[in-house]
This record gives C-alpha cells, structure tokens and sequence, in this order.
C-alpha cells in the first residue's frame, strides 16, 4: 500500500508488517528463536530485531489514515529457528463500534509467506508463528485466536496435560507440527507460584 511505500521502511531478511484502518491501539509483539521479545516496550532485542514503527501505541493515532507496526531483522542478522507473533487488540481507544480488521504481512529473505486478514475482539491476542531451517527456507505455523473466542485447539488436551509439580522439571518441544503443549498444576488460592520457561 501507499503508506509502506511513503514510511520508506528500512528492509531486511525478517519483516513482519501490521497494518488496520481504524484508531485502535494494537500491539505487535515477534519473540525470536531465543525467546527475547520485540514490542513497543523493548524495540530491540540482542538478535538484532527492532521495531521501527509502533502503529497507535497508547492510543495516539499514527500520522497515516492506515496505522502500520513493523518489527525487522536487518540484512544479515537472520536465525534460525521458530518466531512467535503476538497481535494484542490492546485498546478501542475512540473506536465506536470496537471493531477492526487487520492484516498481517510476514517476508522471509525478499520472500512473503504469509499475509493473513483476521478480526479480533477487544482485549484478545492472535499468537502465530514462522519458522526458518539452516538453509534459510521459513514456513508458516498454525495461528489462531486467544482471549474471547479462542480458538487454538488446545481444549481437547486439556484433560490428558501432563502434572507440573514444583521444583521437578519437564521438557517439552515446540515444532511446526506440535505449535503449543499444555500442562496443569494444583494450587491454593492465595498461593502464590512462579512458572519459568527457557528455550534450549
């Protein structure tokens, strides 16, 4: 679209694009091989992903009539591995009704895999993924909703998931075939439990 062309975005071997047509402030989050996170709040990370434009951030509308969030990794700075996007409908901000249709545009080394339109509710997140093997070929995951009408299939699983008990460890493993695993864990309420996750 005009806007891209007229931001003159810098390119690079990974570029994820969120562009919508309304004044609502949505968020949008890539978390890299190593689980470092690029967002409004940390616009670069180690890897070398930065984010270069922020859309309607705290609800302050973007110069452009179409707001556009752009997170790259620079020529040369490519990794392998498997990405996470996270597009949070944070705010309506002024929008009344809170409606908005967005669309995701992800290009790996000059190529585009994927450019999805999705309507989210307020307050939900749409969590998808990419990833990219030794040679540099990237390949889209499953994506879907979470928060309101969810819709990643992780329900059914719900009650075979695996028993988390505290201070023993477990080792899971996340492929383009199996996007997400679920555990469950007993509590109190009032207690409070700390869950820490790392990527090996």
């Amino acid at each position: 679209p005009p806007e891209l062309s007229d931001l003159q975005l810098p390119q690079g071997d990974i570029e994820v694009t969120l562009l919508w047509e309304t004044s609502a402030d949505l968020q949008l989050l890539v978390r890299d091989p190593v689980g470092e996170s690029v967002f409004d709040d940390v616009p670069l990370v180690n890897s070398g992903g930065i984010l270069q434009e922020d859309g309607n951030v705290n609800c302050v509308p973007d110069e452009s009539a179409t707001p556009v969030s752009y997170i790259y990794w620079p020529t040369g700075r490519i990794r392998p591995g498997t990405y996470e996007i996270d597009v949070w409908y944070q705010n309506a901000c002024v929008d009344l009704p809170p409606v908005v249709e967005f669309t995701l545009v992800v290009e790996v080394a000059g190529e585009t895999i994927a450019v999805e339109r999705q309507v989210p509710l307020v307050d939900q997140h749409y969590v998808t993924n990419f990833t990219i093997d030794p040679s540099g070929s990237a390949e889209m995951g499953q994506g879907g909703f979470l928060g309101g009408s969810e819709t990643l299939p992780y329900q059914p699983e719900v009650t075979s998931a695996l028993s988390l008990v505290s201070g023993q460890p477990v080792t899971g493993v996340i492929t383009p075939a199996n996007t997400f695993d679920v555990y469950s864990f007993d509590g109190i309420t009032g207690e409070s439990v700390t869950i820490r996750m790392a990527a090996s």
